[in-house]
């Protein structure tokens, strides 16, 4: 609870200011936009030349405002968000650019309620003081209609952009589900300060032209540029590659797409973008791909959704990744070599792409997040992510020492261990002589579960159920990765196949790890997660 003066001063306070629209829609504690997913998160516009605290005979430490700035990063609830801002001015200056930092507009009236950002309804509608001065906080804006609606006003359209214009470090728009006119291009065409523009499912109207693109991208000079799921009905229309001068007349140095084709569209222009990040959301002609990934060796992150495996006969009966008996090769034949992107330091794809990529390779963080679909894997007969080991067959992982890498992240249950018959203890320092993190995410399963949980287990008495996994795990762990004397961080993600909650035991857990001279086989180990049981440096070093 906050101190009564503080609460007295900061309701008097709210109280005495003008009744605004904003108040009197009950926007006062709620005029806050839902979160985008279109864009990152930041705290890089907090006011901090007026803050000042709220009471002057509030006793309190003075931290520096980037400890302040620090802290309040990691506060994701939006109720939470608004009791700080409510805290002090020095909160408020903190909190409010956070609050008011995405907007959401939508552009189906019969959905105007529902889905616009109370803030933006206060200030389109009542044209309120208060939601004005908060203009300047935006900075991310998301216009979006739904499947059925078709063109939308261009009236209501020039009006929502005229808005815009008033918020003026707006620097990304992102248009979602919109069908797009020449009308709406040359609206779009005011708001020259954008640095990221995204297009969403977007429906190509049957009136757009290629012209039209290159009118409208002449205005911008973006950064980043998003283009999914485009819809075009026309036999004749712009297609993926029209949209490219977005990107070769502002060299953008971000792009995520879901079209090889516009890719290729890319490496044949006769000044090639130097692209920094790549996102690609749907993969299926990989020699092509792969070839056209040469024309790109400034890119520095690449990251791979929607993931097929490529049908070569040079990529099948791999052993570690496929079922089947017959005679295997050890390594793929069909692989693309990163030493072609020099720059490439943040990789992110389905674990089976560890066998197609191959070193040498300057990365520093390779993430596994993203799955093969189930139909890929069984149509290939492959093991499931839950059940793929560590082989030598990976030739991304060992293919040599991996020199630059620090971070392994979206480790699957079983990268816990290596293939059987394989010798691993003691030979990952070899292979990882700079890895500092471990990010591991384990799925527990057991045959008899449901029923078990028909009588409701407690979350403890579900431990004791998967206590010999647990332990299993851990033993496998340090049998395969140990000792690995450069490893800071190890994190293991602990949950149930239907998420329900599972309560380590801290002392099972101590006893395990000092059984296995934990701190010696991991000398420089800071900390350790497993679950929700958290190891410090000094509580390692006391096993």
């Amino acid at each position: 609870m906050y101190p009564k003066a503080l609460r007295r001063r900061t309701s008097s306070k709210r109280m005495s200011a003008p009744n605004s629209a904003l108040r009197r829609s009950s926007l006062g504690k709620s005029a806050l936009t839902d979160p985008q997913n279109c864009f990152p998160n930041a705290m890089s516009d907090a006011d901090t030349g007026s803050a000042s605290r709220a009471t002057e005979d509030e006793v309190s430490i003075q931290f520096p405002t980037e400890i302040y700035i620090e802290i309040i990063s990691y506060v994701s609830s939006k109720d939470d968000l608004r009791n700080l801002a409510l805290v002090c001015r020095l909160f408020s200056s903190f909190v409010t650019p956070q609050l008011f930092r995405r907007i959401s507009i939508q552009l189906d009236p019969s959905k105007w309620l529902d889905s616009t950002s109370k803030f933006y309804r206060a200030l389109d509608e009542y044209q309120d003081p208060l939601a004005s001065s908060l203009c300047v906080h935006v900075r991310e804006c998301t216009l979006q209609s739904t499947p059925f609606c078709g063109e939308p006003s261009i009236h209501s359209f020039a009006r929502h952009i005229n808005n815009l214009l008033r918020m003026p470090n707006l620097n990304a728009l992102a248009l979602h589900l919109v069908y797009l006119t020449p009308d709406i291009f040359s609206q779009l065409s005011q708001l020259s300060g954008l640095t990221s523009l995204a297009f969403l499912k977007c429906h190509v109207g049957d009136k757009l032209s290629n012209r039209d693109i290159i009118s409208l991208a002449a205005h911008f000079r973006l950064e980043s540029f998003l283009l999914d799921i485009l819809r075009n009905s026309r036999e004749d229309g712009p297609g993926y590659k029209d949209f490219a001068p977005f990107v070769t007349n502002s060299c953008s140095l971000t792009l995520s797409i879901d079209s090889i084709e516009f890719i290729s569209h890319l490496a044949t222009q006769r000044i090639i973008p130097l692209l920094h990040s790549l996102t690609l959301n749907s993969l299926y002609d990989h020699k092509l791909f792969f070839e056209i990934l040469k024309s790109f060796p400034s890119l520095v992150d690449l990251q791979l959704y929607c993931c097929t495996w490529p049908e070569d006969p040079d990529s099948e009966g791999v052993v570690g990744l496929s079922k089947s008996k017959t005679a295997s090769r050890k390594k793929i034949d069909f692989a693309f070599s990163l030493s072609h992107l020099p720059n490439l330091r943040r990789l992110t794809c389905p674990i089976q792409y560890a066998y197609l990529l191959a070193g040498p390779h300057s990365l520093e963080e390779i993430s596994f997040h993203p799955a093969l679909s189930v139909n890929e894997i069984e149509w290939h007969d492959f093991f499931d992510d839950e059940s793929l080991h560590l082989a030598e067959g990976m030739r991304l992982l060992f293919d040599g020492p991996n020199g630059n890498l620090r971070r392994l992240k979206h480790l699957h249950r079983g990268l816990v261990t290596g293939q059987p018959g394989v010798k691993w203890y003691g030979r990952m320092q070899q292979w990882f002589p700079q890895l500092e993190s471990l990010d591991f995410w384990v799925e527990l399963q057991d045959s008899d579960v449901q029923t078990e949980l028909a009588n409701g287990e407690s979350p403890t008495l579900l431990f004791r159920r998967y206590e010999p996994e647990l332990r299993q795990i851990l033993e496998q762990f340090i049998d395969t990765w140990g000792p690995l004397k450069t490893l800071q961080q190890v994190h293991f993600h602990v949950m149930l196949w239907n998420l329900r909650e599972i309560s380590i035991e801290r002392g099972w857990l101590r006893d395990i790890l000092t059984a296995h001279d934990f701190k010696y086989l991991f000398p420089d180990l800071s900390k350790f997660i497993f679950k929700d049981i958290v190891y410090s440096r000094a509580q390692i070093l006391s096993l």
